[in-house]
């Protein structure tokens, strides 16, 4: 196994491809989405990610902010998911992949109330595999979960078979792998300390899913992925895929919709070639004071966004009956399926960006300066989310706002361009703002001319257009 640019080059179809959805409420609800997006031609479901196999946890007893969450148990509860073997095999024959979700961190199953086979937190507190406090107590710092110590090798091995049996057990072919930041910095360890190990860990707990997967594949010879949020300075070299973490259900660049595009182009920058985000924010918050729902309007233009990214993936929220969702109303739905449909039409250009990631560390998602790096006045301008390329030859400028139907798109200097591919819509650069309209439904993305950096060949362009057609978006 050879890496370029700190990515690991196993291209899987899921990982260029794939259009995820989330179900977090068991089995029943995900039988309710099949029912309504896997008929033929309804929509491109390449895989479904149960985070929720463990068991859904309400957080509002522990005090903490309300919250539906997980069970961080790392075994399927058969009470929420009862036939979830069975569910995934039938899935699978019809071609949709089922991923899960993992962390670095174990709670006490016996607190779940639901029947159990193995209990984790106890096993691994037996054997002193956790990380401990400045008072050397084991360490409880979130939804009272210990953190597996992953400088003991012992424990390392013990985790990541945790990993490969939950993945194997489920029938699933990949996983979300979530934290690896939350090392505390006064943790004692094994071998050293929090405040010397803190950033090394995500890369700790990337190579051993590395690991995990790799052991899944030479046992059932299935491909597998995962997705992280942490990273270090050598954690690309384990992942391939990253995601920008739980933004607030809100729109502005502090931690919404602008935040994960800014997130996005320094991940990029930052040898993190393929990234994506949760679809509508995740963070959900309904206190007294303080109130931030997901609207139908922020769920609708994050969707158009993310069809330019490497992964479609949505996320029900902390407060799934709080926040819109892609099927709270049909025109809502029918937006959501216009929009995958269009991310499958971008299949073949994700396929060569991917192998330029693998042979160049390239990312996909890049800033304008990645593409014109010579243009003075574009280094001048303060674009941080207002545009971005996808690969060389698609320039993308999302609605960011509510209540805006056009978007001003800075063209550069001699660069031409045509609007969704439709020749009738031609633009020419000349280092100025220019006024697109961009009505919901029909994002603004720009195809550079002469199609020329993405692949071999222009495939992909005759690709789009087709898609573009399928789903009547053209230039206007």
């Amino acid at each position: 196994m050879e890496y370029y640019g700190g990515v690991n080059f196993l291209v899987l179809e899921l990982q260029s491809c794939s259009l995820l959805l989330i179900g977090m409420c068991g089995v029943d609800q995900v039988c309710d989405v099949a029912k309504t997006l896997f008929p033929t031609d309804a929509c491109p479901v390449s895989a479904l990610w149960l985070q929720d196999w463990t068991g859904e946890r309400n957080f509002t007893d522990l005090g903490a902010l309300q919250r539906v969450g997980l069970w961080w148990v790392w075994e399927l509860d058969k009470q929420h998911y009862p036939g979830f073997r069975e569910m995934t095999d039938s899935f699978a024959k019809q071609g949709i992949a089922t991923l899960i979700y993992f962390n670095p961190m174990i709670t006490d199953i016996s607190k779940r109330g639901t029947p159990y086979t193995c209990n984790y937190y106890k096993e691994g507190h037996d054997l002193g595999y956790f990380v401990k406090d400045k008072d050397d107590k084991e360490w409880l710092g979130y939804s009272e979960a210990a953190m597996v110590d992953l400088t003991n090798p012992n424990a390392t091995a013990w985790m990541k078979n945790i990993v490969v049996q939950g993945l194997i057990e489920t029938g699933s072919v990949g996983h979300m792998n979530d934290f690896g930041e939350s090392l505390p910095l006064d943790g004692h360890l094994y071998h050293g300390n929090g405040s010397s190990l803190h950033n090394q860990y995500p890369t700790l707990w990337a190579k051993l899913n590395e690991d995990a997967v790799a052991q899944c594949h030479a046992q059932t010879s299935l491909e597998y992925m995962y997705f992280m949020r942490s990273s270090g300075t050598f954690t690309s070299a384990h992942t391939p895929h990253f995601w920008m973490g739980d933004q607030l259900v809100v729109w502005d660049d502090y931690d919404g919709l602008k935040s994960a595009i800014i997130g996005m182009l320094s991940a990029g920058m930052s040898g993190h070639s393929l990234v994506h985000t949760d679809i509508g924010g995740y963070a959900t918050v309904d206190i007294a004071t303080v109130k931030f729902f997901r609207t139908k309007e922020l769920l609708m233009r994050w969707s158009e966004m993310a069809v330019f990214t490497s992964v479609f993936r949505t996320h029900l929220g902390t407060l799934p009956t709080s926040s819109w969702q892609i099927d709270s109303d049909q025109e809502t739905l029918e937006h959501f399926v216009r929009m995958a449909k269009l991310f499958e039409s971008l299949h073949s250009l994700r396929l060569a960006l991917t192998e330029d990631a693998s042979q160049f560390g390239w990312p996909m998602v890049r800033h304008m300066e990645f593409e014109f790096p010579d243009n003075a006045p574009l280094r001048s301008l303060d674009i941080r989310y207002e545009q971005f390329m996808l690969g060389s030859s698609l320039l993308v400028a999302p609605v960011t706002d509510p209540g805006v139907n056009a978007v001003k798109v800075w063209l550069p200097e001699g660069s031409r361009w045509i609007l969704r591919s439709d020749a009738t819509e031609q633009y020419i650069g000349n280092n100025d703002y220019t006024t697109i309209p961009a009505p919901i439904g029909q994002p603004c993305f720009l195809l550079r001319t002469p199609v020329a950096g993405d692949a071999p060949t222009a495939d992909w362009v005759d690709e789009l257009r087709a898609g573009l057609r399928k789903i009547r978006m053209h230039g206007r």
